[in-house]
């Protein structure tokens, strides 16, 4: 019988909090960090770290086996933990990914973004984390009901040129009436930085800036449309 592994990526306050949760419960556990971080220097003297690049070839070579094990992005920085449950989740559609996070708005991200299962720090106490941590039977449960059967999809859209929305703050566009979620924005003028959007950042929109959205097929084509429609009515009235 083939024994249930842990692939835990962040070796930060967060990751390093949790691996000593589950390796103090028994559970067999590879630590993974991006080749950026310097691991937290309360870590075990023996504890091997597996430092990749986050490329397709590198994670493939941990042997993720997306039908028996599970895996944890647990980052300090939730666009760090944002870009590896997306990278995760499209190599691996089928596996039980969990998710750290501390704030409510990020906790709703993640879910969209693919995270079968999201653990609110502040919700949380560090006595239930390996008992909530290890149901992957409902994860899966949780996965179909809420990303399958909804027809949710994650799209980058990119502010054309001309566009109306240059210069508008994103506070200004109403993407819940629309049926979308602002996931985060790649920034052109930031060496394409990643902005995840909380209610604290208030992003001034520009072209070439791109979305990161959430919603429904329909709902997403319809709004990169009407992006594209003002672009061009922008430039004949010009």
């Amino acid at each position: 019988m083939q024994h249930k592994k842990i692939f835990l990526f962040g070796t930060g306050i967060y990751g390093t909090h949790l691996y000593h949760q589950l390796h103090s419960a028994g559970e067999h556990v590879m630590l993974i960090s991006h080749r950026k971080h310097t691991p937290a220097p309360d870590l075990p003297k023996d504890t091997r770290v597996h430092q990749i690049d986050f490329c397709e070839k590198d994670i493939i070579s941990l042997g993720i086996d997306p039908k028996y094990d599970q895996i944890y992005c647990a980052f300090d920085d939730i666009a760090d933990t944002l870009f590896a449950l997306l990278s995760l989740r499209a190599l691996f559609p089928q596996a039980s990914i969990t998710a750290l996070s501390d704030s409510e708005e990020n906790n709703r991200k993640l879910r969209y973004t693919g995270a079968n299962q999201v653990i609110d720090l502040y919700a949380s106490a560090a006595s239930h984390l390996v008992h909530r941590l290890t149901k992957p039977a409902v994860s899966r449960a949780i996965d179909e009901i809420l990303y399958r059967k909804h027809d949710l999809k994650i799209v980058e859209v990119e502010i054309p040129a001309e566009s109306h929305y240059n210069g508008t703050y994103i506070s200004q566009i109403d993407f819940k009436s629309r049926g979308l979620i602002l996931l985060a924005i790649v920034d052109k003028n930031r060496q394409s930085k990643l902005i995840v959007t909380d209610r604290g950042i208030n992003q001034k929109l520009k072209d070439g800036d791109i979305l990161i959205l959430i919603g429904r097929s329909d709902d997403l084509e319809r709004f990169e449309a009407h992006l594209w429609k003002a672009a061009e009515s922008h430039a004949t009235a010009s």
